[in-house]
């Protein structure tokens, strides 16, 4: 029979006089295997040497072992108050086989023990003084599997110790104070994203602390690795929260995780993340992938989110600044989708192609507009580009970018009414591609005057007389109408209407033509020169008619003048008559008398 035993020396003094009983707890093995069941165990005590016995050896017999464990009462029968130190023999039988020894005396203080400083597994009362630890300025080392896995080591100065926890292999520098290894480590070398690096954590100056991880070195005073692989902190107060291959190289900086990750300005940090730089004073990058904080007091956050740097040795900040403290002040987010970069010191950029609200979450269906108050929405490459602004009551406009189909490459302002389930859009204002301005309801200029346009003869070529003019406006025809029900809303307006019909208009006019959403529409672009030509043509008409009755009148005159003559030639005639025939009547008379 084959027996080892793994002796813990936990013995534990149930009173303090003379022949006081002893609990032996510890563990065997059979076979290299946890034993169970009956066994007889003969214990002696001998000297610290090991070559003379102190006491008769005593046989426990019978003792229970169950997967390995047993505790046994023990009694010497001797006062061991004062006893020097000593080592206890154990030995081992079974089934009435010879007693065989289990390795070496075991050291076995029974002052201590009668102390109460050796500790039980099932714990102790511990009175007011008592401590576990070394009295003496040598490093406390605890072990399991025969490995360390902590290791104290004190007696500064300043009062603080080292801990060292984790992989035996973790190493704080002997005779600097302050240090701490909390844990992780290994003895493998193949550590960190290119799995190049030692596995071994590491501290090396004062107060310096790596938390746990792989492969990570706190070099710094006050220097932090919160925990990762193959982190830095190299610098006064500068700390490294996780991730692997990240770097904090100035003072005060911090990266609190992520890996590849660098703090290069004083006081800048990195939250986490991929390949991301705070490479400015007071910089800060919140996350996410391959951003850059190049500027002083600069953020930058989300997916190739650039703040550029004082020159382009900035990195992965991209091209110069042009001065000496880059793009300070700039605040950029990014969504995925490459580069987004700065171009002048305190902007704020986003970049969010699944939409940007302000007092809203709801970015999704046109009914989630509801109560939001301004929504800015860009899905993927080829959709709208909206602005909503919205009140309370849930009515607002709508500001949209049209990429693709029928209004393709225009703007527009709409009415948006979200009081229903189906929400209604009605374009108000359209700018399309060419310039044209459509206004789908009345346009009112408050305080008068008129619409300009270029009319400069040095900006004018091919000039010609309009000709016709009067004759060609009388060929239109004005008409009362109303727009048909299903007609486009954004084409028509309610109610009576007074206007020409498109198709008359071009028989006479076809530059007045146009064309809407596949509707013929009118534009009387020079109404004004056509009806000053028009008056004109009136005018001359009016002036011919004016000659010929003036001559007219000229020669009724004259008739008038001939008339009166020959009346007052008559009348003299007469009156001449008239003298004659009253002297023939006198004579007559004078006869008759």
């Amino acid at each position: 029979m084959k027996r080892t035993c793994l002796f813990i020396a936990l013995l534990t003094a149930a009173s303090f006089v003379s022949a006081a009983p002893w609990t032996y707890r510890g563990t065997l093995n059979d076979a290299g295997k946890p034993a169970n069941g009956q066994y007889d165990l003969r214990l002696t005590l001998v000297n610290e040497a090991g070559t003379q016995s102190v006491t008769q050896p005593i046989t426990l017999v019978n003792v229970t072992v169950k997967e390995g464990n047993f505790a046994a009462e023990v009694d010497f029968g001797l006062d061991l108050t004062n006893a020097p130190v000593m080592k206890l023999k154990t030995e081992v039988a079974q089934g009435g086989s010879g007693f065989m020894a289990l390795g070496e005396p075991t050291r076995f203080d029974a002052k201590a023990a009668l102390a109460g400083i050796c500790w039980d597994t099932t714990g102790n009362i511990v009175a007011a003084g008592e401590f576990l630890g070394s009295t003496n300025n040598v490093p406390l080392v605890l072990k399991a599997g025969d490995a360390k896995v902590v290791r104290i080591e004190g007696g500064f100065p300043s009062g603080a110790a080292n801990i060292e926890t984790g992989a035996a292999v973790n190493t704080v520098l002997a005779g600097i104070s302050g240090q701490t290894i909390a844990g992780g480590g290994s003895a493998g070398t193949n550590c960190g994203p290119l799995s190049n690096a030692p596995c071994r954590n590491l501290t090396s100056d004062l107060f310096a602390t790596v938390s746990g991880g792989s492969g990570n070195s706190a070099t710094g005073s006050d220097a932090t690795v919160s925990g990762g692989s193959v982190n830095v902190a190299s610098r006064l107060r500068s700390s490294v929260g996780g991730g692997g291959g990240n770097s904090a190289t100035e003072v005060y900086s911090t990266v609190s995780g992520g890996e590849r990750n660098v703090a290069a300005g004083r006081y800048s940090a990195v939250v986490g993340g991929i390949r991301n730089t705070a490479r400015a004073d007071y910089s800060t990058v919140g996350g996410g992938f391959d951003n850059c904080a190049g500027g002083a007091y600069s953020w930058a956050g989300g997916s190739e989110a650039k703040v550029r740097a004082s020159n382009a040795s900035g990195g992965t900040c991209g091209p110069s600044s042009g001065d000496s403290d880059g793009d300070e002040g700039t605040f950029v987010w990014a969504s995925p989708g490459g580069e987004f970069a700065s171009t002048g010191p305190n902007q704020f950029l986003v970049r969010a192609q699944g939409g940007m609200g302000l007092n809203t979450t709801a970015l999704g269906a046109a009914a989630n507009l509801r109560s939001s108050e301004l929504v800015v929405r860009n899905g993927v490459i080829g959709d709208n580009t909206d602005i909503s602004l919205m009140n309370d009551t849930n009515r607002g406009y709508n500001l949209v970018s049209v990429p693709n189909g029928i209004n393709a490459g225009s703007f527009a302002i709409g009415e948006v009414d979200a009081r229903t389930a189906s929400v209604s859009f009605v374009n108000r204002l359209l700018i399309a591609p060419n310039g044209d301005l459509s206004v789908s309801a009345g346009a009112f200029k408050p305080g008068g005057g008129a619409w300009a346009i270029s009319s400069d003869a040095r900006l004018k070529q091919d000039v010609s007389a309009l000709t016709g003019s009067l004759a060609r406006l009388l060929q239109l025809r004005g008409v009362n109408f109303t727009y048909r029900h299903n007609a486009p809303k954004s084409l028509t307006a309610a109610g009576p209407q007074i206007g020409f019909i498109a198709q008359e208009v071009e028989q006479v006019f076809p530059q007045w033509i146009g064309e809407k959403e596949g509707f013929k529409t009118v534009g009387i672009a020079g109404f004004e020169a056509l009806t000053v030509e028009a008056l004109r043509e009136l005018r001359g008409e009016s002036a011919v008619i004016d000659t010929a009755q003036s001559d007219q009148l000229l020669a009724l005159k004259a008739e008038n003048s001939a008339l009166r003559a020959g009346l007052a030639a008559a009348k003299a005639e007469n009156a001449a008559q008239n003298a004659a025939f009253e002297a023939r009547l006198q004579a007559l008379e004078s006869k008759l008398d």
